[in-house]
């Protein structure tokens, strides 16, 4: 089982995976695959795990461990890190925290058989002081938890260094993903990225294997900057709205500016945006992008100095055409 960051944000270089692994800045070019973010970790098929980096929990640095794991912050006594996960979308998370013995104390064990938790240790090259934290739900749901789980752990043992700045670029996104509620293929990105021409042959056998021309910027594990390379060619275009679950007509109907000017030549272009906002809160040392933008909105989208939204004129709603249904109460 190949030790990848699993979660939505594993691009967060400031705490590395392995002892004196290092990328170089701002160069480093991470493939998305091997992120965890595109499920590489099959060895276990739905039941992923985290190993987390043990390089931090031995006993020149364990900030957070003072005789034993019962002792330390990993207590699963008051469900700290099982509330936390919850937060994520998880049902629960089990754990093997590996002891100075060699015994392993884990909230599995008894489902086991004989000799399997000694092959789960092995295959995560497990040693004393370790601890394997497990997750089992749908992908998304697994690598966000454990992926905000690992980040959560690293700040509270102080690991993460905001006077340091580390670049990735993630590439070769898929092209689509599998969305449950629209039982459909979605695009990832957005509907004009070009694929990969290797893997334009699998877009009827296996969509969801297409990879993408989309990359990504990322600084400390977050997104600074995103963007593709624009589809050019009227046919991958029209191709890719089939595979969407657009007919021709809908397609046309919907998009047919954008295929007609393909008759007229479409050149090559990329295009990449960036967030300038979530740079200067990074450069600024904050944590949400609320304490660097002039007029923040809170969590539910209003805005506290322009107290909007607020109420419209008629005279407004009426030269827009906007009427306005109030509820009615239901009578008991």
């Amino acid at each position: 089982c190949p030790r990848v960051l699993l979660g939505i944000n594993p691009t967060d270089f400031r705490w590395r995976l392995e002892p004196g692994e290092s990328f170089q800045t701002p160069e480093a070019v991470l493939v998305y695959s091997n992120t965890g973010l595109g499920g590489m970790s099959r060895t276990f098929h739905h039941f992923y795990l985290d190993h987390l980096c043990r390089s931090q929990w031995t006993k020149k640095k364990r900030p957070l461990l003072i005789n034993s794991w019962e002792a330390a912050y990993f207590d699963f006594d008051d469900d700290k890190l099982v509330e936390f996960a919850k937060g994520y979308g998880a049902k629960g998370l089990a754990y093997a925290a590996i002891q100075e013995d060699g015994s392993v104390k884990s909230s599995f064990a008894k489902f086991l058989k004989e000799g399997e938790m000694e092959a789960l240790v092995s295959a995560m090259d497990g040693q004393p002081g370790d601890l394997l934290l497990f997750a089992a739900d749908k992908n998304k749901i697994v690598w966000s938890v454990l992926g905000a789980l690992r980040l959560h752990l690293a700040e509270e043992m102080g690991l993460l260094d905001k006077n340091e700045f580390r670049f990735v670029w993630i590439t070769e996104f898929p092209l689509l993903e599998w969305s449950d509620e629209e039982n459909r293929f979605m695009a990832m990105h957005h509907p004009f990225t070009m694929p990969m021409e290797e893997d334009w042959d699998k877009i009827d056998s296996d969509p969801g294997s297409v990879r993408a021309k989309a990359y990504d910027i990322v600084l400390n594990g977050n997104e600074i900057g995103g963007g593709s390379v624009r589809i050019h060619q009227d046919d991958i275009q029209e191709k890719m709205f089939e595979v969407l679950g657009f007919t021709k007509e809908q397609a046309w109907e919907q998009f047919g500016f954008l295929l007609s000017a393909f008759k007229y030549g479409v050149p090559p272009h990329a295009g990449l945006a960036y967030g300038l906002d979530r740079l200067v809160m990074l450069m600024a040392k904050q944590d949400s992008i609320r304490n660097v933008i002039a007029f923040p909105k809170v969590k539910d989208a209003s805005d506290l100095m322009c107290e909007a939204p607020s109420l419209v004129d008629k005279k407004q709603l009426q030269e827009l055409g906007i009427r306005i249904a109030e509820d009615q109460a239901e009578e008991s």
